[in-house]
């Protein structure tokens, strides 16, 4: 990418994404962003700057109870 600058994000809005398994559990997904930055020497076809964006994903389960193993002492 050659030299970059980082920038910084100014708004967000994400839904998170929800899935329903067959055994009833749900899967919660939230999208992450850690880092941003924008080439300062290249460009797309279009003229406009390349971003590289670093992110991640934060996982909530919700399990069933039956599908629970007891805890142990």
């Amino acid at each position: 990418m050659g030299r970059t600058t980082e920038v910084k994000v100014k708004h967000a809005s994400a839904d998170e994404i929800v899935y329903t398994l067959s055994d009833g559990t749900k899967l919660r997904l939230r999208p992450l962003i850690m880092r941003i930055d924008r080439s300062l020497s290249r460009f797309n076809p279009s003229g406009e700057p390349i971003y590289q964006v670093q992110t991640g994903t934060i996982l909530i389960t919700e399990v069933p109870r039956r599908l629970k193993r007891k805890k142990k002492l």
